[in-house]
């Protein structure tokens, strides 16, 4: 799950100040329109996850205007439902090391 989040900077040893950048938005998860505006119902770098927990699995974002069933949005925090994919021969991701998409 995310919400919006901005960075903090040091200013003084042991004391935090808000900065000036804003990482993402804050209103950014508050309705699916915000969401589409912001974020086309994407990750910030496109379509695919290139696996962090095993280089060799991928996951597709699956989701538009009209189909929420892998995206879930309340209480300004999005939530992502990834679901394994049956395709016995899955697509690849667009992006190297262009594992195969195990999930949607």
């Amino acid at each position: 799950m995310i919400s919006g989040a901005i960075i903090a900077t040091p200013t003084l040893p042991g004391l935090f100040a808000q900065a000036l950048t804003t990482v993402i938005p804050s209103n950014s998860f508050s309705s699916y329109s915000t969401l589409e505006t912001y974020w086309a119902y994407l990750y910030p770098w496109g379509s695919d996850h290139n696996g962090i927990i095993s280089p060799r699995i991928g996951a597709r974002m699956v989701g538009n205007s009209s189909d929420h069933s892998h995206i879930a949005i309340a209480s300004n925090t999005l939530s992502l439902i990834a679901t394994p994919t049956s395709n016995p021969s899955p697509p690849t991701s667009t992006a190297n090391p262009h594992p195969s998409i195990h999930y949607a």
